[in-house]
């Protein structure tokens, strides 16, 4: 009696050992996780081939890549944009590509409320406090920034979208 086979995720991007351990713990028992070790197109290549499911982060996916997975079920972009990955050949491939916008909403959000609060106190954690026109400079700068992340938030919080 031959078991079922087991169904591979691949990590295509280095990922801490504690990360590593927590998705680990998630998996059914039918699931196994691979995760690079290097970035080198060869390596990468190696471990799409037998994928069923890939993951990735800022690792760029070009066609040769694509063209590699036998049996890529599906690829999923952690974070936001997919500029990095070849979405006409995943088409026509026929390999989904899925991101999930508005995932890290809730960390952007904290990271807007703490520029702000920094601000109104007169500078950002990173400010020495020094007076004139460099601390005038950095309030500005945590403002704009602050409104950027506040604007990113909000356009990933109301975007839907397919990507293939």
């Amino acid at each position: 009696m031959t078991l079922p086979q087991r169904r591979r995720i691949v990590v295509l991007d280095a990922i801490q050992t504690s990360s590593r351990k927590q998705f680990e713990a998630l998996l059914d028992p039918g699931f196994e996780l691979v995760v690079a070790e290097r970035l080198d197109p060869d390596h990468l290549k190696q471990l799409i081939i037998e994928a069923d499911y890939a993951i990735t982060g800022q690792t760029p996916v070009p066609r040769s890549l694509l063209a590699a997975a036998k049996r890529l079920r599906l690829l999923h972009k952690w974070g936001v944009g997919v500029d990095a990955i070849d979405l006409d050949a995943a088409r026509e491939l026929r390999i989904p590509v899925a991101r999930l916008p508005g995932g890290n909403a809730l960390q952007v959000a904290e990271y807007t409320i703490g520029l702000m609060i920094a601000t109104s106190r007169g500078g950002t954690p990173n400010s020495n406090r020094d007076t004139g026109s460099r601390v005038a400079c950095r309030m500005i700068r945590s403002c704009f920034t602050a409104a950027l992340w506040v604007w990113w938030g909000l356009v990933q919080s109301v975007s839907v979208s397919h990507c293939s």
